[in-house]
């Protein structure tokens, strides 16, 4: 990918279900957002939501970032 290749971070927009969380990676992106990863939420729930987001076991690799 010409991102890595100029030493760029690249992010995964969008990411609604598992399979495109994982072809985010697969491509090559180094980060991911998206209503599949977390819900707009406000800073209060946040901390919350980060400590089950860890505990998903499909999910836990990126903690929002894949690399």
């Amino acid at each position: 990918m010409m991102a890595k290749r100029l030493n760029l971070n690249t992010l995964a927009e969008g990411v609604e279900t598992d399979a495109r969380l994982w072809t985010g990676q697969r491509l090559g992106c180094g980060y991911a957002q998206g209503c599949g990863i977390g819900q707009p939420m406000p800073l209060d729930q946040l901390q919350k939501w980060a400590q089950k987001y860890q505990q998903k076991p499909s999910l836990r690799f990126t903690a929002i970032k894949f690399a």
